[in-house]
């Protein structure tokens, strides 16, 4: 379903998608690179880990597995942003259980 170009910022329905999935994919970022500074910090203030321990960590299976579902998940919702008002009811509950799993 397309909208109505007079409703956007960009007044160009491809930029709009565009210009949504960007902010979409900042705000992911932003999220996360917060959220692990303030975990760096809090691991390092406890003496729990040493600066380059994440840079050489090798995750095992299981973890790899849900490394693998959250990136899904994040660009799904990225790449989803455009069209994010127009999500069936299946998708929405299809998107919930991707969202479960990878929360393990």
């Amino acid at each position: 379903m397309s909208r109505d170009v007079s409703d956007s910022y960009l007044k160009d329905e491809m930029l709009e998608n565009l210009g949504r999935m960007t902010f979409q994919l900042l705000s992911e970022l932003w999220i996360t690179r917060d959220r692990l500074a303030v975990v760096e910090q809090l691991l390092a203030d406890k003496g729990v880990v040493g600066p380059r321990e994440a840079d050489d960590y090798i995750p095992t299976a299981d973890v790899a597995e849900r490394l693998e579902s959250m990136r899904k998940l994040m660009v799904d919702n990225v790449l989803s942003a455009p069209v994010r008002n127009n999500l069936s009811v299946s998708d929405l509950v299809a998107k919930g259980e991707l969202m479960k799993r990878s929360e393990g």
